[in-house]
């Protein structure tokens, strides 16, 4: 069974009134290990490094959930958009912030590294009150803009993932 665009954004904003905190996104990403199986983990994990794996994840993004995970590769590093269909209602912030988490969270997963994107842009932010948690945990600050963009640095995008493995992949 497939969710529609609006069920899917229910579901991620009913996780958040569960939790009953505009954190649950940080929180998810100091849990996120290799220990669990998820197809996204698992494609990006066997992968050399970060570049690699945000291609792999591009592949299987669309499986999980009504969005697009578009990699565009630049001279100053890796640069990624997540685009959600239209027409629909907009996702809910903590899908944003959760999306980013999880991609800074397997960087720092797969190099034993803490990653830091040089950019964290989002269409919608969580309270104010908690973005300067967000800032320090990816090192950098959260920015309103017209869409979902991730950067990394060169050296990031480039570093190997200390679990590569061309055989599992």
């Amino acid at each position: 069974m497939r969710l529609s665009p609006a069920d899917f954004y229910a579901l991620f904003q009913a996780m958040e009134d569960e939790y009953g905190g505009p954190d649950l996104a940080l929180q998810i990403g100091r849990v996120i290990s290799t220990e669990m199986f998820d197809p996204p983990i698992f494609a990006a994990i066997c992968s050399p490094d970060r570049r690699t794996a945000s291609r792999r994840i591009w592949k299987y993004k669309a499986l999980m959930g009504p969005l697009q995970l578009h990699v565009e590769d630049h001279e100053e590093g890796t640069g990624l958009q997540i685009r959600f269909p239209e027409p629909a209602p907009p996702p809910p912030a903590v899908l944003y912030m959760f999306e980013a988490v999880f991609l800074v969270a397997l960087a720092r997963l797969a190099t034993r590294t803490r990653v830091e994107p040089t950019r964290v842009i989002l269409p919608l932010l969580p309270t104010p009150g908690i973005l300067p948690a967000y800032a320090s945990w990816f090192g950098t600050p959260v920015e309103q803009g017209p869409g979902f963009v991730l950067s990394f640095s060169q050296e990031d995008a480039t570093r190997p993932f200390l679990t590569a493995n061309p055989g599992m992949w």
